[in-house]
């Protein structure tokens, strides 16, 4: 029904400033919510945000104010996070492009919070690793050797931020990411028990969909690069 309502707002720039938030700030809202229950409606609401967006004219469009920042932050962070769940093509061309939007949510909470500056630099650190993940896989094809090395490096940096520390939730995605290029034993374990964990923390079913699609990644490893797989469950992992 929200779906519904929302894909009937298309035309979103008749309405005034103050409704195109609101619009705005319902799809964000629900694509929260899809990611939350694991929803393969994701994609969906993911082309609604981005028809919303071009019709008023893109995001610059959203104007000043603190809830337009706001707006802005989640758009791009769910941008980036959310385009290698939509194909290979967009989600290689969003990090390429787009990829530094990605950060705008954690350099706002940086300033905001200087004290953990240096969570917050890890934290940055091993995004940029996922993102370089991603991109390496993506460039090399199917029969592209195993990036052991990234993933040996992100697994050492995220060992710097103790267990149950601050932000340690938000590095589900990139994790993810990085779980999916493993290819040891050792490191799947290793990423499995970080995803599990922030489960039983959070009961997020999204994460559930995560390390089933680990599952599925690592049988089909040998015939088709895992990029390509991302979109098939058709759901949001963050």
């Amino acid at each position: 029904m929200a779906i519904r309502e929302l894909q009937k707002k298309r035309s979103i720039d008749k309405y005034d400033l103050e409704t195109q938030h609101v619009i705005i700030l319902t799809i964000l809202v629900l694509l929260v919510a899809l990611m939350v229950n694991g929803s393969s409606d994701f994609p969906i609401v993911f082309h609604v945000l981005q028809s919303a967006l071009q019709a008023i004219g893109g995001d610059s469009k959203l104007a000043e104010g603190d809830l337009a920042q706001f707006l802005l932050r989640q758009i791009h962070k769910i941008r980036v996070y959310g385009a290698p769940f939509i194909s290979q093509d967009v989600g290689t061309s969003t990090l390429i492009f787009e990829g530094q939007q990605g950060f705008d949510c954690l350099e706002y909470y940086r300033h905001l919070y200087p004290t953990y500056f240096d969570s917050f630099d890890r934290i940055a650190s091993l995004r940029q690793q996922a993102y370089d993940i991603y991109l390496y896989r993506a460039s090399l094809g199917d029969d592209g050797a195993p990036s052991t090395h990234l993933v040996e490096d992100f697994k050492s940096t995220l060992e710097q931020i103790p267990e149950g520390s601050l932000g340690e939730h938000s590095l589900i995605w990139a994790c993810f990411i990085a779980a999916s290029e493993s290819h040891s034993l050792e490191h799947q374990l290793f990423f499995d028990t970080f995803l599990k964990r922030q489960f039983s923390r959070s009961g997020f079913v999204n994460i559930l969909r995560a390390l089933d699609l680990l599952q599925e990644i690592r049988k089909k490893r040998k015939r088709e690069n895992w990029t390509k797989l991302l979109p098939e469950p058709q759901v949001f992992i963050m």
